[in-house]
């Protein structure tokens, strides 16, 4: 799975989420992106996700809404993931800090 990450200030709930094949868990709400064929998207219409999710060369694409604090450092208002995707197949998605 290909995750970018768009930076939103806010004071809801700090963003976590899993990964485990083309299904992704984001703050305990579960979503199956394994129907989701090549070449295909589709408007999730939650509101961790920003934009479409997509399958392109097999893998998931998405956008995720990375919620910070008022004082988030830096790595966390600007994020590299931003423009370069993280790639992960399994497992916790490296988030940066919510707030200093």
């Amino acid at each position: 799975m290909k995750i970018k990450l768009s930076p939103i200030r806010s004071d809801e709930q700090q963003l976590e989420a899993v990964v485990n094949g083309d299904v992704i868990s984001v703050n305990n709400h579960i979503f199956d992106f394994s129907t989701l064929t090549d070449g295909k998207s589709i408007d999730t219409k939650q509101p961790f996700f920003i934009g479409p999710v997509s399958r392109i060369g097999g893998e998931i694409h998405l956008m995720l809404m990375l919620s910070h604090g008022n004082n988030a450092p830096h790595e966390t208002r600007f994020p590299d993931a931003f423009t370069n995707p993280i790639t992960i197949v399994n497992g916790a998605v490296p988030l940066p800090p919510y707030d200093s």
